[in-house]
């Protein structure tokens, strides 16, 4: 399935995480899972995958201006899936309970990206469903086995919801992005892969007896290079507020809730 070790052990790390810390900051690294998805329906290319794989692999600590010498937050080490997920239910079925089995430690979070063509903006997903799921993969299925699976062996809820404060992230995230991208709060992952694979994690994290800390963002359809490096700000400002790391929060910043996208407007995954 890939190297999925932190970039820090790649050769491609970009610098030396020990060099911004000191002997005061003890090392807090945390682990991000990323997954893209590939192709489907008119879509040759998804973005969703163009921007994961563009991702820095090591985000280091914020450095307080205040106090430059101790830095705030810890190294956040993402762990981007080397291949694009197939829009296929039974391979994002099978593929998130690998990938965590498969790492030899627990992964603190996941970001699961996805398509939504019809929005003009970036949305991260408040909530996943279990059930009604109505329009086929790529290879013409419907997630009938999945869902009983999850409904009657499982015992799940319709709803999963990430174990994060959502408001809470949407808000420093708006404050991350500083108004150079459209970011917004979704309570809709829209029925469709993006809705599975995060209900997939969800449950994945939840059946591992582990936090339930992970996200699904929702990103615009474009495919050029502003695009992608769009996404991938938008991307990275989202996993810096997932995380936490001593980014500044604007306490009463508005909520912006996505629009009700589901219902053929867009085209999500």
């Amino acid at each position: 399935m890939g190297d999925l070790r932190p970039a820090s052990l790649d050769t491609g790390a970009r610098r030396d995480d020990s060099e911004l810390l000191r002997s005061d900051a003890p090392p807090r690294d945390v682990t991000v899972l990323v997954t893209g998805f590939g192709g489907f329906k008119t879509y040759a290319t998804n973005p969703s995958w163009l921007i994961a794989r563009q991702l820095e692999r090591v985000l280091p600590p914020i450095i307080d201006p205040n106090n430059p010498s101790r830095p705030v937050g810890p190294t956040i080490h993402l762990l981007v899936y080397p291949e694009a997920v197939r829009v296929s239910y039974p391979t994002v079925f099978s593929i998130i309970p690998k990938i965590l089995s498969d790492m030899p430690s627990p992964v603190d979070y996941i970001l699961n990206i996805g398509q939504a063509a019809g929005r003009k903006y970036y949305s991260v997903e408040s909530l996943a469903h279990r059930d009604g799921y109505k329009i086929r993969d790529v290879d013409g299925n419907l997630p009938t086995v999945e869902e009983k699976y999850w409904k009657n062996e499982a015992r799940l809820p319709e709803i999963l919801r990430p174990d994060l404060d959502t408001e809470e992230i949407f808000a420093r995230w708006k404050t991350n992005v500083d108004g150079e991208v459209d970011v917004r709060l979704s309570t809709d992952a829209g029925h469709y892969l993006c809705d599975f694979i995060f209900y997939t994690s969800l449950a994945t994290k939840q059946s591992r007896t582990e936090e339930k800390k992970a996200l699904f963002l929702h990103v615009p359809g474009g495919t050029d290079r502003a695009s992608i490096d769009k996404g991938a700000l938008a991307a990275t400002s989202l996993i810096r507020a997932m995380v936490g790391d001593g980014s500044v929060t604007e306490h009463n910043t508005e909520i912006t809730y996505a629009e009700d996208d589901a219902n053929g407007i867009m085209s999500p995954s």
